[in-house]
């Protein structure tokens, strides 16, 4: 907002408040001029919008906004002018667009945006203020096409010239921080639509199925690889998704500038790129640094076709294509004939075709091992709900304690060199909110193996959300009581920073989200995911308040107490 001026678009105050859903990846979808992003993502969006897709198409958004803000505030009257000059408006205006857009759909299974994040500082931006993008699809055509389409349209030479530089200066910087992540899937343009579209609903809902970010381990060209007999690429779980510090960043048009742009011979449409070894986590992020011995390929044409605007970009970043790196482990080219996809699948692939083809009901039976009651213990991190759960579990023999924090956390150590199960830990250790399918699958597992003889379940940090306490329900059959434990957010804050210090003292395993930063995003998500939930137990008449005041044995007498009557039923 400008300074000074007391008056906010009410987008602004929108994506102030906005609440999107912490599970949902976001997909961005890019295109060089000319290409059809807008067509496709239609179709994407009508034939996967009942599975929950929620398709945000930016150039809509900001010939709305500036219709409805222009003649109201200064800035959107800015901004409306720039909009009739074809330029990008300011980046904050935009974001405020997207971020309240999205939270229009607090319970979307997937984001799917078109449009923005376009350049590398947009990029930046959003992943440090909204949330990191999780996969990136880029619909790869070469420039005499994409020029052929603008002509059809009417468009004059300078406007076409205008439009592939700035695709080539400010979104293929962006394109290449995702292909770094292995985080971008090139989208074959020249195919038939109905192949476009088919490739294209298999890796959004291969997204929307397993919840977290679907990398790339080796992108194949367009050239290279068939769609119809490519095998699908293979899914990596990211580590370090969050960006926590010490990452990279997307490098902006100077940045790649100054890597070197030598002039290439465009002869030959195979590209040698040169990738950041460093893991990717988040700000303060450094610019990422070219090394050799990580060379790969992203793109490739034959010799007598054009080069795709993508691969000339790159070429020009990386320097002379004929050129090898100055590295005795680089890794040497090979032919664009000699490239085949590998089908190779991770651990992590494994998990996803699992999720993809198998419902939960597929997986586990209805119901529980014993018919006994479940008692859910909910509370903010530092509410002790997990002592208290113990406790209890203790007094009543034949009751079994399982806490969600610690099944996964014990799973990560078991599990030092799986991908799955290091992403995960990276996500718990910044605060993150870990997929529910991932949740699901080691709870249920773990109460079929451990609880055929039990006599009660005390259950506590899962379920978190409303749609998480329904599945829950319909899956278990039954859920007797849920005792939240309340207490004020300073108490939390305290009681984790004083076990991060204990831990400290005592030279025990620190919990990395201990940290002040990452406990205010903990309290926040724990407020945003859970009230909604409560509100649905409460209706239920299954939810008791318990408050924090006095000792931990007080609040367990309290606790003990409403356990009476369930417990009556053994």
């Amino acid at each position: 907002m400008v300074p000074g001026h007391q008056r906010v678009p009410s987008v602004t105050k929108a994506a102030d408040v906005a609440l999107i859903a912490p599970d949902a990846p976001i997909i961005l979808f890019m295109g060089g001029p000319g290409g059809g992003k807008t067509k496709y993502a239609a179709k994407i969006r009508e034939a996967l919008e009942d599975r929950g897709l929620v398709h945000i198409c930016m150039p809509d958004l900001v010939k709305n906004a500036v219709a409805k803000y222009k003649d109201r505030y200064p800035e959107w009257r800015d901004a409306a002018e720039k909009y009739q000059r074809g330029e990008l408006i300011p980046n904050h205006l935009a974001q405020d667009l997207v971020k309240a857009e999205m939270g229009r759909y607090p319970y979307a299974k997937a984001y799917f945006l078109e449009g923005f994040p376009r350049e590398a500082r947009q990029v930046e931006d959003f992943e440090r203020n909204v949330r990191p993008v999780n996969m990136a699809l880029i619909l790869d055509y070469d420039e005499d096409t994409l020029r052929r389409h603008m002509q059809n349209r009417g468009l004059s030479a300078d406007v076409i010239d205008r439009r592939i530089h700035e695709f080539k200066q400010k979104t293929l910087p962006s394109a290449k921080y995702f292909d770094d992540q292995r985080l971008l899937h090139l989208i074959p343009g020249e195919k038939d639509d109905q192949v476009i579209i088919d490739r294209m609903k298999k890796l959004v809902l291969r997204a929307i199925d397993l919840g977290v970010p679907i990398t790339n381990s080796n992108p194949p060209s367009a050239a290279e690889t068939p769609i119809e007999e490519a095998a699908p690429p293979a899914i990596h779980v990211r580590n370090g998704a969050s960006r926590t510090p010490n990452g990279t960043k997307p490098p902006t048009a100077q940045s790649n500038r100054s890597n070197g742009s030598a002039k290439s011979n465009k002869s030959n449409g195979s590209v040698k790129e040169t990738n950041s070894s460093s893991p990717v986590h988040s700000a303060p992020r450094s610019r990422p640094a070219t090394n050799a011995s990580r060379a790969s390929r992203i793109s490739g044409r034959s010799v007598q076709k054009t080069p795709s605007v993508a691969s000339q970009r790159e070429d020009d970043i990386m320097g002379h294509r004929g050129s090898i790196p100055n590295d005795e482990n680089a890794t040497p080219r090979a032919s664009p004939e000699a490239i085949h996809e590998e089908a190779h699948v991770s651990h992590a692939e494994e998990v996803a075709q699992t999720y993809t083809s198998t419902s939960v009901a597929d997986i586990f039976p209805k119901g529980l091992p014993a018919n006994a009651p479940v008692i859910l213990i909910i509370g903010a991190p530092g509410s002790h709900k997990s002592e208290l759960a113990e406790m209890i579990s203790k007094k009543y023999d034949g009751f079994i304690h399982l806490s969600m924090g610690e099944l996964l956390r014990r799973k990560v150590i078991e599990n030092p060199d799986d991908e799955l199960w290091t992403r995960v830990g990276r996500k718990m250790d910044s605060g993150d909110v870990v997929p529910t399918k991932i949740c699901r699958e080691i709870l249920y597992t773990t109460l079929h193996e451990v609880g055929s003889q039990s006599w009660g379940y005390i259950l506590e940090g899962y379920p978190r959300t409303l749609e998480q306490a329904e599945e829950f329900e319909n899956q278990l059959g039954r859920l007797d009581l849920a005792l939240l434990v309340d207490c004020t957010e300073q108490f939390c804050r305290d009681s984790l920073a004083k076990r991060l210090r204990d831990a400290r003292v005592t030279g025990t395993t620190e919990r990395l989200d201990d940290e002040t930063e990452l406990v205010t995003t903990r309290l926040e998500t724990f407020k945003q995911n859970t009230l909604p939930m409560l509100k649905h137990l409460d209706d239920k008449g299954k939810l008791r308040v318990v408050r924090i005041g006095h000792s931990e044995r007080r609040c367990f007498k309290i606790l003990a107490d409403y356990l009476k009557t369930p417990m009556d039923v053994l």
